[in-house]
């Protein structure tokens, strides 16, 4: 499944820093699709992100290189 955001609507709470951009724990798109941050998508020698050798199907970027997951229905009543 390949996932493409709107743009972001809602971001949770801020868990860390990379490349001085805030890494959110969570971030949900203006339609409602939600994603869990995972990790960082490391970039190869020459600064590509090379994304189906890292990501899952489930998985999509945040630019400068943030993962996140798609957090499914159930997940989303769990508290922060």
């Amino acid at each position: 499944m390949k996932v493409q955001l709107s743009p972001i609507a809602d971001k949770g709470p801020v868990i860390g820093f990379y490349k001085g951009e805030p890494i959110h724990k969570t971030i949900t798109d203006a339609i409602g699709i939600r994603g869990r941050y995972v990790g960082i998508l490391p970039p190869d020698p020459n600064g590509n992100l090379k994304l189906s050798d890292f990501l899952r199907p489930d998985e999509f970027l945040v630019y400068p290189g943030l993962v996140y997951r798609l957090v499914s229905a159930s997940d989303r009543f769990q508290k922060e």
